[in-house]
């Protein structure tokens, strides 16, 4: 090994504005309980904060195509999947575009699923308070 491989092991470029997304993902994965929801918080943060720049959007697209955001959930139910695919295309044209059509598929159909079961517990409550007011008029019938 060459000295100066020791002291400088690289020179080369690093894009000081690219967020470690990767490593944070990583980190998230690894812990649990509220230290696990810290840091799935920070990644949406910085998620949602990126500034439109190409290499953010290739950092963006290359986690996304690797699967490193699956299976990250935090405890508001927001999928950090869902964070990532949104903040893409937020940054707007030409970066939206790097986007594969199956992301959009797959962001849509949650959010159709979600819509789906905000319907469905309106439905719920309203047949619960019709119930309960069918059942206060069969024990209590009005006179006449």
């Amino acid at each position: 090994m060459d000295v100066a491989d020791a002291v400088v092991p690289s020179l080369a470029p690093v894009d000081l504005n690219v967020p470690p997304l990767a490593q944070w993902a990583q980190s998230a994965r690894a812990q649990r309980g509220d230290d696990r929801e810290r840091a799935l918080l920070m990644l949406h943060a910085s998620l949602t904060s990126l500034p439109p720049t190409a290499a953010n959007a290739e950092a963006v697209v290359t986690l996304l195509e690797s699967g490193a955001f699956d299976d990250l959930e935090a405890r508001d139910g927001r999928v950090t999947r869902e964070v990532a695919v949104e903040a893409l295309m937020a940054l707007g044209f030409p970066h939206a575009l790097q986007l594969h059509p199956d992301q959009l598929d797959w962001l849509r159909g949650l959010q159709r699923s979600r819509r789906r079961t905000v319907y469905w517990r309106w439905f719920a409550a309203a047949l619960a308070v019709a119930d309960v007011a069918f059942w206060i008029y069969l024990w209590n019938p009005p006179y006449f």
